[in-house]
C-alpha cells in the first residue's frame, strides 16, 4: 500500500509534515471520492436556481461552440441541438 511506503519513506528521511502532505496529494490526487453533498432546492427557489442553471449552461455552450469552430460537425450539430432543447425547457419555466 502506497501509505506505508510513503510513511517509510518520511521516517527515513525524516520529511516535515507538509512534506509528506504534499507527497499523499501527489499520489492520491485533490479530489476524494464522493466530493460534496449538493446542496437540494424545492419550491420556487428551485425553480428559479433551475431557470438560472440552464441559462447558464446555454450560455456556456454559446460561447464555446463559436470559440471552437474546428469542432466535428456531428459534435457542433448535437451540440446546437442540445442548446435549443435548454432553450425550449428554459421557455417552460419561464410560463
Amino acid at each position: 500500500m502506497f501509505c506505508d511506503r510513503l510513511t517509510q519513506d518520511a521516517l527515513t528521511n525524516r520529511w516535515s509534515s507538509h512534506r509528506l502532505q504534499k507527497e499523499i496529494i501527489a499520489v492520491q490526487g485533490r479530489r476524494q471520492e464522493g466530493g460534496r453533498k449538493p446542496t437540494v432546492v424545492s419550491g420556487k427557489a428551485f425553480q428559479a436556481e433551475l431557470e438560472q442553471t440552464l441559462w447558464t449552461w446555454r450560455r456556456w455552450l454559446e460561447l464555446h461552440l463559436e470559440a471552437n469552430p474546428e469542432l466535428k460537425p456531428e459534435l457542433t450539430k448535437e451540440l446546437n441541438s442540445l442548446k435549443s432543447k435548454i432553450v425550449k425547457v428554459n421557455g417552460l419555466i419561464s410560463k
